[in-house]
């Protein structure tokens, strides 16, 4: 799993004050699906007020913003980056331009002029900070965002500058911990990728099979499967964290096995469970001339 943000390193200005409160913010885009799940900022060396974090997703150029998530920090400190979690993580997607900004209700602020006459990736490769004046599919996009006084859409350009107004996203990828589950069901054995870090229930429908696997997170766990007349179980042999493949190896499994089912229902038999030869009967229907019955 991958965890990224855009900046490092310390502001040029670490504690700037226009005499007014103001909003700071910087406009982005992501290389990848992925969840933002924190705000964060470098805090000015001093200071006093309070700090309000928000999330927007550009609708048309830089005037009709939705707001994807707000939270106040609490007491913040100076001179270093500060995190809070939004409450809940939001999903952002490639395609879309995004504005993270918060308010410092006492008018102080850190700066790097110049930092935008270019993008400005990220160490882990999931964010781009805009190059200001960018093109994009909703228009030419500025950044060094910010607004004087209330909390509100920082819609001014800073010339370039850098306010450090940033965020923390995770991907959906895990590198470091390949994990695995076993599976047999009936006579068939397979390998199902776990792709979940909580605990989580799935439930799958496969023609007229249907059944409910269960895994727990993080520990070694089993998780039980019955599909129409299968039954079986996947056993995990590390903590369950996001792999990619999801549980359609699980299912692909049971999807074989109701295959081979059908293949051994209608392959042509040509002895009865007791042993005995069967017969044709006048509609072409095999039976078994010990016992009468019928395949």
């Amino acid at each position: 799993m991958t965890t990224d943000s855009l900046f490092a390193g310390t502001p040029v200005l670490l504690n700037e004050n226009d005499g007014s409160a103001i909003n700071t913010g910087t406009s982005f885009r992501v290389t990848a699906t992925v969840s933002c799940t924190h705000h964060r900022h470098y805090a000015p060396t001093s200071g006093s007020g309070t700090v309000t974090a928000r999330l927007y997703r550009y609708i048309d150029e830089e005037n009709t913003p939705e707001l994807l998530a707000e939270k106040a920090y609490p007491p913040v400190t100076g001179g270093a980056y500060n995190t809070v979690a939004w409450d809940t993580p939001v999903q952002l997607v490639t395609g879309q331009f995004y504005l993270t900004q918060h308010h410092n209700s006492g008018g102080h602020y850190v700066a790097t002029g110049g930092v935008f006459t270019g993008e400005v990736a990220s160490a882990g490769g999931l964010l781009v900070a805009l190059q200001s004046g960018a093109s994009t599919s909703v228009g030419v996009l500025r950044n060094g965002k910010f607004k004087y006084l209330g909390l509100a859409f920082a819609d001014q350009n800073g010339n370039n500058t850098n306010f450090f107004s940033d965020v923390i996203v995770t991907d959906a990828v895990v590198s470091d911990v390949p994990v695995t589950a076993s599976a047999t069901m009936g006579g068939l054995t397979g390998v199902a990728t776990v792709t979940r870090d909580v605990p989580v229930t799935a439930a799958a429908t496969m023609g007229g099979l249907t059944g409910v696997a269960t895994l727990a997170s993080n520990v070694a766990v089993t998780a039980s499967a019955t599909m129409g007349g299968l039954a079986g179980a996947a056993t995990v042999a590390g903590p369950a964290r996001e792999a990619g493949g999801s549980w359609y190896g699980l299912l692909a499994v049971v999807q074989e096995a109701r295959a081979l089912r059908a293949q051994e229902r209608a392959a042509e038999r040509a002895t009865c469970d007791c042993g005995t030869a069967l017969k044709s009967g006048p509609n072409g229907q095999l039976y078994c001339p010990w016992d009468g019955l019928r395949y």
